[in-house]
C-alpha cells in the first residue's frame, strides 16, 4: 500500500485527496507538501484549470454570475477527470480547490463517487485568513478583500454541513503543522 513519509500506522488508500477552504487558507501550500509525500503523486490547482480563460474569465468577486458557474463546473469536471487518469495509473492526486458556492460540492458529486477519495476542509477563521492575505499579497488578494468575497465565501461555508469531510481549523497551525494535520487525516476515514 503507499503510504506518505513520516507517518506511522496504516494508512488509507487515498488516491485523490480533495484539500479545499476559502482564499488564503494555504491550501496550495498544503497541498503541494503533502503530494510530495506520496512516492507518485501529483498536485492540481483547480483554480489553474480556470485561470486557462484568456478571454472571458470570471475573477472572484462577491457577485457569482452564470460565467462563474460554468468555469467552476468545467474546471472541477476536468479535475474529476484528470483524478481519474491519475488513479488508474497509480498516481495519487492531491486537488487544492476554494470551496465556494454554496453548493460546490455538486460540481463533484462523480468524483466523490469513489471511495478512495479523501476530502479535507482547511477552515481557519476568516480573521486568519485576513491576515494571511493581507501577508501574502498575491493576484487576487485585494480584490478579494475589497469586494467582500471573503465575507460571502465564509457565510457559504459557515452553512455547510460537512459529512464525509475532515475539518481542520488552521487559524493557529504554522503550515507544517497543518501539513502534518492532513497527513494524520490520511491515517483514518472522516469523523
Amino acid at each position: 500500500m503507499e503510504g506518505i513519509a513520516g507517518v506511522a500506522g496504516d494508512l488509507l488508500p487515498a488516491r485523490v485527496l480533495l484539500l479545499c477552504g476559502p482564499p488564503g487558507a494555504g491550501k496550495s501550500t498544503v497541498a503541494q507538501q503533502v503530494a510530495e509525500g506520496f512516492a507518485r503523486s501529483a498536485h492540481l490547482k483547480v483554480d489553474d484549470l480556470r485561470e486557462i480563460e484568456v478571454n472571458g474569465f470570471a475573477p472572484p468577486g462577491l457577485e457569482w454570475t452564470e460565467a462563474h458557474e460554468s468555469q467552476f463546473v468545467r474546471a472541477r469536471t476536468a479535475a474529476t477527470l484528470i483524478a481519474r487518469l491519475h488513479s488508474a495509473d497509480g498516481v495519487t492526486l492531491v486537488i487544492d480547490d476554494v470551496c465556494v458556492p454554496g453548493h460546490f460540492e455538486d460540481h463533484y458529486v462523480d468524483l466523490f463517487a469513489d471511495p478512495l477519495v479523501h476530502r479535507v476542509m482547511l477552515k481557519p477563521t476568516r480573521a486568519a485568513v485576513e491576515r494571511r492575505i493581507r501577508a501574502r499579497g498575491g493576484e487576487w488578494d485585494e480584490l478579494l478583500l475589497s469586494s467582500g468575497a471573503l465575507p460571502w465565501c465564509y457565510e457559504r461555508l459557515d452553512r455547510l454541513p460537512l459529512d464525509g469531510w475532515t475539518v481542520i481549523d488552521s487559524s493557529d497551525l504554522s503550515a507544517n503543522e497543518t501539513i502534518e494535520a492532513v497527513r494524520r487525516s490520511l491515517a483514518s476515514p472522516p469523523a
